[in-house]
């Protein structure tokens, strides 16, 4: 009976080590790349009568570099696209997805007009 235990703990030792080995070989190389913004980027408060009935949410426009005067203008005249940030979120989430998607669609001769939501805790 002792020596059934001395076996199943060596092969329960041998399983650990082999297990360890496996993790630490098999770590794979972090394949995330990071977004940089291709120019200063630019949020514009839009007052609308209904925020009065719920101070709590805002509601803002994101733009970068020369769309940015358009956006001062209050010129909107592409493919809306609203991003609502998840719970905790903050409305300037919206930066990295808003400037490679304006990138692609300048590069395609379109215009997309990004509009996000903030949610003020507390």
């Amino acid at each position: 009976m002792p020596s059934l235990i001395v076996v199943f703990s060596l092969f329960s030792l041998l399983l650990y080590m082999f297990g360890i080995f496996i993790n630490v070989q098999k770590i794979e190389e972090n394949q995330c790349s990071m977004t940089y913004m291709y120019e200063y980027p630019k949020f514009l408060k839009i007052d609308l009568v209904e925020n009065k009935h719920s101070p709590a949410y805002g509601l803002y426009a994101y733009s970068e570099g020369l769309q940015a005067q358009k956006m001062r203008n209050m010129e909107f005249r592409g493919a809306p696209v609203l991003f609502i940030p998840g719970n905790g979120g903050s409305y300037k989430q919206v930066r990295s997805l808003a400037s490679v998607a304006l990138r692609k669609a300048t590069e395609k001769h379109g215009q997309i007009d990004f509009f996000t939501d903030n949610r003020r805790l507390g």
